[in-house]
């Protein structure tokens, strides 16, 4: 407890120390930017309200689609059969109508949905590829730096199964 206290309490002295908070001091450093003079406990704090603010988001974007979903299938074929009432009279071919307005949506809502899974999946499939691809960069580099010393094993643990490939090449 009083080890954990004193790591922090030297953790933030020695960011407020490297950091010139403000540069009227005499400071010829420029001033930190305000994640830097956070505190960790603040860094967390202000990380779990960042991804609240995102999750929020992500959440009201979710309803509001989903609610535009529902008028798109549901009400809007009603309103567009409604308008058609004095030109179609019978009830049955109104329900016809109907039933083909939902079916046209609902193949533009699945198709919307398929392309969007799509560019997401592409997304996330590249972003996984660039962040392997710089692993192994920066593990080929530190593989690089380390061959002639004895901290092989160091340098295997920071860079996990990659280093070993690239060591044997």
């Amino acid at each position: 407890m009083l080890a954990s206290s004193l790591i922090r309490a030297a953790a933030s002295s020695s960011v407020r120390s490297r950091c010139c908070i403000t540069p009227d001091i005499g400071c010829d450093r420029p001033p930190a930017s305000a994640m830097h003079a956070l505190s960790e406990n603040g860094r967390r704090r202000l990380h779990w309200l960042i991804v609240g603010a995102i999750a929020l988001g992500a959440s009201a974007g979710a309803a509001a689609l989903f609610w535009g979903a529902w008028w798109a299938w549901w009400r809007l074929p009603k309103r567009q059969v409604d308008s058609l009432r004095l030109q179609i009279r019978d009830p049955k071919a109104r329900a016809d109508v109907e039933d083909n307005f939902r079916k046209t949506i609902g193949q533009v809502i699945g198709g919307a949905t398929v392309l969007i899974a799509a560019v997401l999946g592409a997304g996330f499939a590249y972003l996984q590829f660039s962040q392997q691809s710089k692993h192994l960069t920066n593990c080929s580099s530190a593989t690089r730096l380390e061959r002639g010393s004895n901290s092989w094993v160091a340098t295997r643990r920071s860079c996990g199964s990659a280093a070993s490939t690239l060591w044997r090449a």
